[in-house]
């Protein structure tokens, strides 16, 4: 049985590559190795198959991906999380390495030996979807020194079994993460999954506008979806509580969703599609081809236009069945030479002034609508009519973060009383940042004094140059007086007045210094005729 190092040089050709559970790097030396004895044609083909990086990679730009596929191929791994966004987007860089019981005994009597299997590796998967039984945890502490070449079977170490029960949306979960780990490393541009969601957005009825949607409608089918179980690991991650739609909502919706982890993107998928195969066709419509499809369009179109032209429909029944928004239908008719009523233009009534009390007091706009018993569009157009409205909203939301901010500098500075303002810093960083941006008088007052360090005087190079040029016979003379003859040559007597790299840097300071050390410094000679008549002082 060889060494974890000897496998390591086997498997990827050297011995000092650290091996990664989940991002493997070397993958052109593992497939020379074994890419063809295990059954892959292509290292492409060995990496959608038996990595993970399908799933890390589905959602990323196509230069983006293509660069983190080459470096696994041909690097060591190094910062590979970091692109991909691991690190960035607080989900958990390192996941322990999980594993069915069920599953390994049937591996190890297929192949005679336990091996892992990678979609129950995946980030939030905690039941195996063969056997629907949870998954034993172990922890990989590659941190060590000691182990960090180590090659681990299921079952080597200790493992964490789970005694509860698989419930429903767990086993769903695994089976959507599956379903994406399955589609390969291909996917879409970022404009093609934003159009994808919009879309069903639109089916469903829950776009107002251009790029406005109901967070309301969409948090309760994500709190009713695969991340709305109890023991769902990253739940408080996706924070489905807020009255506003969370950064990561707004990414995926609005142009980003490569910087949104693949999990954000499950639950989306979960919530709008249901299933990973109908997002995929979704994103297949993106480029029409087939006859079937150009056709299918065409109807689509001429059933869209059909409803334009009933003036029977109002323009909010036409927008209810066409999944469009009631702006989006109104413009439509205007083009096409219709009709359209003028829309009602918000009055003094007692609903529109509890509903601008409600804004007044920086009440969330879905629920101030709710209070005043009006409809959530009106409360957007009064704020869109009503600039001061807009603008005292956006002064209470600043006082708010500022009252908010400083409360946690409030906090450091309890908590480091005595602290400098690089460590309270260290300990609120955002608060700090705000505060310098916002509020710089009152952050610059609550900062402990700085330290008085006391200034030295400069130095009067003349008066130095003085006393130190009239030190000069006094140390001649106490060289003279040794008991062991010595000569007073200008360094010994420079380096009983003064430190020889003062004199190296301020020679040129001290011209009388210079002047009476040419003038008095003992010659060769002279020393050599006053050693022969030396007579140590008693």
């Amino acid at each position: 049985m060889p060494s974890d190092r000897d496998a390591l040089d086997q498997l990827v050709g050297s011995r000092h590559v650290v091996p990664s559970a989940d991002l493997p790097s070397r993958l052109d030396e593992v497939f020379i190795r074994v890419g063809m004895r295990a059954g892959f044609n292509s290292v492409q083909e060995m990496i959608s198959r038996s990595t993970l990086y399908p799933y890390f990679t589905f959602f990323l730009p196509t230069e983006r991906k293509a660069s983190i596929l080459n470096r696994a191929r041909t690097g060591t791994g190094s910062g590979l999380k970091v692109e991909i966004g691991l690190v960035a987007n607080r989900f958990g860089a390192s996941t322990p390495l999980r594993h069915c019981p069920a599953c390994v005994e049937a591996s190890a009597e297929s192949f005679g030996r336990a091996i892992w299997r990678r979609e129950q590796q995946l980030p939030g998967v905690s039941v195996c979807l063969m056997h629907r039984r949870p998954l034993h945890e172990t922890e990989l502490l590659q941190s060590r020194y000691g182990n960090r070449h180590q090659l681990v079977l299921p079952g080597q170490l200790a493992a964490r079994p789970s005694t509860a029960r698989a419930s429903r949306l767990e086993i769903k979960f695994a089976a959507l993460s599956t379903e994406l780990l399955s589609a390969g490393t291909e996917g879409r541009n970022a404009a093609g999954h934003v159009r994808a969601y919009r879309r069903a957005l639109s089916r469903l009825g829950w776009v107002r506008g251009a790029t406005q949607f109901d967070w309301h409608r969409l948090r309760q089918a994500l709190a009713e979806g695969v991340c709305g179980a109890d023991s769902f690991p990253f739940r408080g991650r996706l924070d489905l509580t807020q009255a506003e739609a969370p950064a990561w909502v707004r990414a995926a919706l609005g142009g980003r969703p490569s910087s949104v982890h693949p999990i954000c993107h499950v639950a989306l998928v979960d919530a709008l599609f249901e299933s990973v195969d109908l997002f995929l066709q979704d994103l297949g419509q993106v480029t029409v081809d087939s006859y079937e499809q150009r056709t299918a369009l065409l109807v689509q179109r001429e059933h869209e236009e059909r409803l334009l032209r009933d003036q029977t429909l109002s323009c909010t029944e036409a927008a209810r069945r066409l999944g469009l928004c009631t702006t989006t239908v109104s413009l439509r008719r205007k083009r096409l030479g219709l009709a359209v009523a003028t829309r009602q233009r918000i009055g003094a009534s007692e609903g529109i002034d509890e509903l601008r009390r409600q804004l007044i007091r920086g009440v969330s706009v879905a629920d101030a609508a709710f209070n005043a018993r009006v409809s959530l569009s009106k409360a957007y157009r009064l704020l869109s009519v009503e600039p001061r409205l807009q603008a005292s909203r956006a002064a209470l939301r600043i006082e708010k973060r500022r009252q908010s901010y400083r409360s946690e500098w409030e906090q450091a500075k309890l908590q480091l009383p005595y602290g400098s303002c690089r460590d309270r810093r260290a300990l609120a960083p955002a608060a700090y940042a705000w505060l310098r941006r916002n509020d710089q008088d009152w952050l610059l007052a609550s900062l402990p004094p700085r330290m008085q360090h006391a200034v030295q005087e400069r130095v009067n190079w003349a008066e130095r140059d003085h006393a130190l040029s009239q030190l000069v016979l006094p140390t001649i003379m106490t060289i003279r007086e040794l008991t062991r003859p010595l000569r007073a040559t200008r360094g010994e007597i420079l380096r009983r007045i003064m430190s020889p790299g003062s004199w190296q840097h301020n020679q040129t300071k001290l011209p009388h210094l210079k002047s009476a050390l040419d003038l008095h410094a003992e010659s060769l000679e002279a020393f050599k005729i006053r050693a022969q008549y030396h007579r140590p002082a008693k």
